[in-house]
C-alpha cells in the first residue's frame, strides 16, 4: 500500500485502472487528474509493478470544519476478494483522522453501505428530491464553487474540482434555492416523490458533532 505524493506510481497506471473498473474514457481521467487530482489524498496498492487498486480523498470544507470525499475507489477484477481495498480504506482514513474531522462518501450502489459500515462509516447524508425540477446546467466552474460556499449543511470543494465537474458534464439542478447533483436527484433512478428526502452518502467523523445531522450531498460526480 503506498500514498502517491510518498512513492508515486505511473499516472498512466492510475488511469487505466479507473477505465477499465469504470468504463470512463481517458478524457474524464485526464480531465480528474489535471483539475481534482490530490497527491496526498491517493492511496494505491500495486502488484507486478503496476496500481491494481486504488481510492481517492478530494478536499473539502462543511463551514470552517475540514474533510475529505472518498472518491473513484476502484479494484481491478482480478485482484478482487484480497483485502487490497479495506487496506486502502484504512490507510486512507488514518491519514484523514490526522488532517481533517470526518469522511464522507457516496456509494455507486446500496449494498455498498454495509461494506462501508464495516470502516465506521455511519453518519447518513441526504439528498433532496423533486418530482419536477427546473434544470440549470453550469458550465462556469467559479460561478459553481462561490454557489456553494453560500450553501448550508453542504459540503464545498476545492475551485478546480468545479472544474472538473464541468468537463465531465454535471447537471445540477437548482430547487427551492438549493442545487442537488442530477444523481443526488434521482439515486435510484427512479423519481422520487416531490419534495422527499432520501438517503444519499454515509459519512465518519473524528469528532464529535463536527456534522449536522441534516448534511446534504451537494455534488458527487458518481
Amino acid at each position: 500500500m503506498a500514498q502517491y505524493s510518498a512513492t508515486p506510481c505511473k499516472k498512466e497506471d492510475l488511469q487505466s485502472l479507473w477505465e477499465t473498473v469504470f468504463g470512463d474514457s481517458r478524457f474524464v481521467t485526464d480531465a480528474f487528474f489535471a483539475y481534482a487530482f490530490d497527491p496526498d489524498g491517493c492511496f494505491y496498492a500495486e502488484r507486478d509493478g503496476k496500481a491494481v487498486a486504488a481510492l481517492y480523498l478530494l478536499p473539502v470544507l462543511s463551514g470552517d470544519t475540514k474533510g475529505f470525499y472518498l472518491y473513484a475507489a476502484a479494484t481491478l477484477p482480478a485482484y478482487r476478494g484480497q483485502g487490497l481495498m479495506g487496506s486502502l480504506i484504512r490507510e486512507a482514513l488514518a491519514y484523514a483522522e490526522k488532517n481533517a474531522q470526518f469522511v464522507y462518501l457516496c456509494p455507486a450502489e446500496d449494498s455498498l453501505y454495509a461494506y462501508y459500515a464495516r470502516f465506521g462509516f455511519s453518519q447518513t447524508l441526504y439528498a433532496a428530491c423533486y418530482e419536477k425540477a427546473v434544470t440549470d446546467e453550469i458550465s462556469d466552474a467559479q460561478q459553481m464553487y462561490l454557489y456553494a460556499k453560500t450553501l448550508t449543511n453542504c459540503p464545498c470543494f476545492l475551485p478546480s474540482v468545479y472544474r472538473y465537474a464541468c468537463l465531465i458534464g454535471c447537471k445540477m439542478y437548482r430547487c427551492g434555492g438549493t442545487l442537488f447533483a442530477e444523481k443526488a436527484m434521482y439515486p435510484s433512478g427512479t423519481p422520487q416523490p416531490c419534495g422527499s428526502v432520501v438517503p444519499y452518502g454515509t459519512a465518519i467523523t473524528f469528532t464529535e458533532n463536527c456534522l449536522p445531522a441534516d448534511w446534504y450531498a451537494f455534488l458527487t460526480m458518481n
